[in-house]
């Protein structure tokens, strides 16, 4: 009898505390198992993958999710969901809950040839040991960067966007060859290959 009146004294003492709402559930614990896994309630669902013109732009979005929504793109969390992928990409998305472990899932913008833009612009010299000078014909030069084999950028610059010719020093890096991405008009992409003496 005293063991019922204790049993039903936590009952109630548990029903007159406020009720949290809870973000993760844990499994109910049956019979003699002695300890259950937590199930997280926080989801994030990323944009199907899809084919992008090479220079486009495009938005990153999730379709759904629970918790706060952060992007990342090369291990790295970008500041805006918008971007101009030059090569194709993976995007990771994750979904921060309080209490609930991360969440994260996955989308891949492929990036195709759109307009040809390559015989507008001009590299020079190429070969190239200390400086290199880039020219558009009819439009603005806003970044330079050179990419080395593995795809890591070794040196790049913003440019304020009001100049059609530009210079960058690549004096630092290492003889070899590497892709030089040029952004123009704040959206245009060209890729060229350099070769560091």
């Amino acid at each position: 009898m005293k063991t019922a009146y204790s049993l039903i004294l936590c009952f109630l003492s548990l029903t007159a505390l406020p009720q949290q709402p809870c973000p993760c559930v844990k499994a109910a614990v049956i019979g003699k198992i002695t300890h259950a896994d937590a199930h997280s309630n926080n989801r994030v669902v990323a944009m199907d993958d899809l084919e992008i013109k090479r220079g486009e732009t495009i938005e990153l979005k999730a379709l759904k999710w629970t918790g706060k929504v952060t992007w990342y793109g090369n291990n790295k969390a970008l500041e805006v969901a918008t971007v101009s992928p030059f090569i194709t990409t993976e995007y990771t998305v994750k979904s921060s809950l309080e209490n609930c472990p991360d969440a994260f899932d996955k989308v891949i913008i492929r990036v195709i040839d759109g307009d040809d833009v390559l015989g507008k612009v001009t590299v020079s010299p190429n070969p190239v040991n200390d400086f290199l000078r880039v020219s558009s014909n009819d439009k603005k030069i806003d970044y330079l960067g050179i990419l080395n084999a593995h795809g890591n950028v070794v040196v790049e610059r913003n440019y304020s966007g009001k100049n059609s010719t530009e210079t960058l020093y690549v004096s630092s890096i290492n003889s070899g060859f590497y892709v030089l991405h040029i952004r123009l008009d704040g959206h245009v992409v060209v890729l060229k290959k350099l070769i560091k003496i």
